[in-house]
């Protein structure tokens, strides 16, 4: 009896060892994995550290690109505050600076991220330009002052402790850090002086505006400063010296300056719209941009340690960035993502056979394919205004035109008449493009909503011989179309957009404007719907209807000086009851984008600070950059065929694989 019982204890003691949480095999990666993607190539700044590798800060994080061509890229999820890096530079120390839209991040020479925000020591977040001086300061620009890092601590220079004329102004400063640690900022026809000690000093005031498109400031303390057409020179004692480069093609925009850098043998260097040229001993050199970047303009140029020439660049045709085309060893390579998205993004759908769209930059649509692999499927028009699927599996997209191209006579994108919007593109997962504007009966589609019995309504804004014209647009299943007036006396001018629609299988059809909710029923008739609790009408964002015919809505509402104030979510039922709830309830934000509904019920809502699911119990979920997310201003959710979920953001794409069960709730 007792041989038995000991045998017992043993075996549970065991079985207690081998599954206690300290032994069992960790699944809470297996909960909730992320992946964030973004388009690096779009580079606004180059700068070099001591082992040789080139940083750059791009709308989709900071690259490093070693010395032996290897790319990688940092986002929000390797310890960026955000994605969107304005500047970037690094100091003696090795330390990499990036200024975001959200703070500045710090990579170390160990290679950790640090953040700095409000919570630990900004005074404002939004930095324009970073700079690192000799002695380890860094400054950064903002729109409201001038964050400076010095002995490990931050302080701020304002109008309020200094001699600066204003804080509204300095965002739009060029800025440079000589090599005596002067820090020097240009303000229209102002230079402006901070030495190291934090002296502030208006340094040279010129009868006329400055050349304010780059500021340089070289080995000697000279500083140059670089327009369009002219480069200007001011030596240390003042001296205004205007600078001719004799081989760049004079008249009415035909080449333009676009940078200028200085070498390491203080050489300046500087490209235009079709050229590079290098100042030494001073007589400038010329030589024609290389084969790799036909139909393109530099628009960044940076000279390493071995004078390989390095070059940022977009297409003259789509605006498009196209990374990095450096001249290493006499050899021109181009540095870019091949296998991404490009673009910035803010709509996603998924097809019948899993590919998950979204809409970028450029003439074409990204499509993420279920084995991982990028593909891109070409526009008719240079953007997206509307992105969703039809009951086939389909995708349409409403398709505007910013621009056709760059104009070398006219010095950047012409904009063709009747821009704003050129109809209705469908894809079918043969290959198949079909473009539609007559039938629609206008050009600019801001909503799409796919309806009962293979119906899909469309709203139509305006045509291109006026803008008062409003009306929905009708497809059936059979392929006809039908044009449906929208406009009645009672909605005043100017008269409202629709900016959202989802169709009931009832027939009745929802209209989301900037002046309300309205509701069409099957007879054609219209009837204005009011938001509980609310005086005026309100900015509709999304409407969703959920399987039991509930219709969620996101709401905001614009106040008398045009701000914009989030109402959070409205539910209305189908016997005309309401439901309101917001940050009280477990929304991250109450201003909210974009709402969507899974398959198994759930609703996200995409918020400007991230997403909050509401699970079927009711219990709020919140994702944020820190959870993963690739941005906080969330603006479009989709689920695909695996189960996985899609999220666009300002500053990026990300992507949610979890089991049923979340991971953690705000309840």
């Amino acid at each position: 009896m007792f041989k038995g019982l000991f045998k017992t204890i043993i075996w549970s003691c065991l079985l207690v060892f081998l599954v206690s949480p300290a032994w069992a095999a960790d699944n809470s990666a297996e909960k909730e994995i992320w992946k964030v993607y973004t388009d690096p190539n779009n580079v606004q700044q180059i700068d070099f550290d001591s082992a040789g590798n080139a940083w750059l800060a791009t709308s989709g994080g900071a690259v490093r690109i070693s010395p032996d061509g290897k790319w990688q890229t940092y986002t929000t999820q390797d310890g960026l505050l955000s994605n969107e890096i304005q500047a970037l530079t690094i100091d003696q120390s090795g330390s990499v600076w990036c200024a975001t839209n959200k703070g500045i991040s710090r990579r170390t020479s160990e290679g950790k991220w640090e953040r700095y925000t409000e919570q630990n020591g900004l005074k404002w977040i939004e930095n324009y330009g970073i700079k690192a001086a000799q002695d380890g300061t860094v400054y950064a620009l903002s729109a409201k002052g001038i964050n400076v890092w010095r002995n490990n601590e931050w302080t701020f220079v304002n109008k309020k402790n200094s001699n600066l004329p204003g804080d509204w102004w300095v965002y739009r400063c060029s800025m440079d850090v000589g090599p005596s640690g002067n820090l020097y900022l240009l303000e229209s026809n102002r230079i402006w002086r901070m030495t190291p000690d934090g002296t502030w000093e208006k340094w040279l005031v010129h009868q006329d505006y400055f050349p304010s498109r780059k500021m340089l400031v070289d080995e000697e303390e000279n500083i140059w400063l670089l327009d369009y057409f002219q480069v200007m020179k001011i030596t240390p004692d003042q001296q205004i010296i205007q600078v001719t480069i004799p081989d760049l093609e004079q008249g009415h925009s035909s080449e333009m300056l676009m940078d200028i850098c200085q070498d390491t043998g203080g050489n300046l260097w500087a490209v235009s719209t079709k050229s590079i040229y290098m100042l030494s001993q001073g007589k400038w050199a010329r030589q024609d941009y290389p084969e790799k970047l036909q139909n393109q303009v530099a628009q960044v140029i940076k000279i390493d340690e071995n004078k390989n020439i390095w070059l940022a660049a977009f297409r003259k045709d789509t605006g498009l960035s196209t990374g990095i085309t450096a001249s290493i060893n006499d050899q021109w390579i181009n540095y870019r993502q091949y296998n991404g998205p490009i673009g910035r993004s803010s709509g996603v759908a998924v097809d019948d056979k899993g590919n998950v769209w979204f809409d970028g930059g450029g003439l074409r649509l990204n499509i993420r394919q279920p084995d991982g692999q990028w593909k891109y499927r070409e526009l008719g028009g240079n953007g997206v205004t509307v992105l969703t699927s039809d009951h086939r599996g389909n995708i349409w997209a409403g398709v505007e035109s910013n621009w056709v191209g760059w104009s070398d006579e006219w010095g950047g994108f012409q904009v063709p008449p009747h821009a704003w919007g050129m109809g209705v593109s469908l894809f079918t997962q043969d290959g198949f493009r079909k473009d539609f504007y007559e039938e629609l009966g206008g050009e600019d589609v801001s909503a799409i909503a796919p309806g009962p019995a293979g119906k899909i309504w469309f709203a139509v804004n305006h045509r291109s011989e006026t803008i008062d014209p409003l009306h929905i647009a009708l497809r059936r299943a059979d392929g006809t179309w039908k044009q449906i007036p929208y406009l009645d006396e009672s909605m005043g001018y100017p008269y409202p957009v629709i900016q959202t629609m989802a169709a009931e299988p009832q027939g009745n059809l929802w209209l989301g404007t900037n002046k309300g909710l309205r509701l069409r029923k099957p007879d054609g008739s219209y009837q204005v719907i009011n938001l509980p609790g609310q005086k005026e009408p309100q900015d509709i964002l999304s409407l969703s209807l959920d399987q039991e015919n509930n219709l969620w809505i996101a709401a905001r509402q614009v106040t008398p000086d045009w701000n914009y104030v989030g109402l959070g979510v409205f539910k209305r039922f189908p016997d005309g009851r309401w439901e309101q709830f917001g940050t009280e309830k477990g929304l991250v934000s109450n201003y909210v984008n974009c709402i969507f509904l899974d398959r198994d019920g759930n609703k996200w809502f995409g918020t400007n600070k991230g997403v909050t699911e509401q699970k079927i119990d009711g219990t709020f979920v919140t994702y944020t950059v820190s959870d993963g997310l690739g941005g906080d201003n969330v603006t479009g959710i989709a689920q695909d065929l695996q189960g996985k979920y899609w999220f666009v953001a300002d500053t990026g794409i990300s992507c949610l694989t979890r089991s049923p069960e979340s991971a953690h709730s705000n309840n």
